[in-house]
């Protein structure tokens, strides 16, 4: 991350604030709305929109293949 200049500390601030939100909108928690958090947040930490994209991809394959269907909990929350 260090290397491309991406900032964790800023992935991690707006992935508190949207899944804040997503806990407060009483929305369902689903794999697409982590998914578009996960997107939005490796945005916001310096991240390309084609990357976040990939990085989401490789990360549904994998959770696919752990047969997770859906999230458990929204995060810190």
């Amino acid at each position: 991350m260090k290397k491309r200049g991406w900032s964790h500390k800023a992935m991690t601030a707006k992935q508190r604030e949207l899944f804040d939100k997503l806990a407060q909108s009483g929305k369902p928690n689903t794999l697409v709305a982590h998914s578009r958090i996960a997107r939005e947040s490796l945005v916001a930490g310096g991240a390309t929109p084609a990357e976040a994209r990939q990085l989401v991809r490789e990360s549904l394959k994998d959770l696919k293949l752990q047969k997770v269907t859906s999230p458990v909990r929204i995060p810190w929350n």
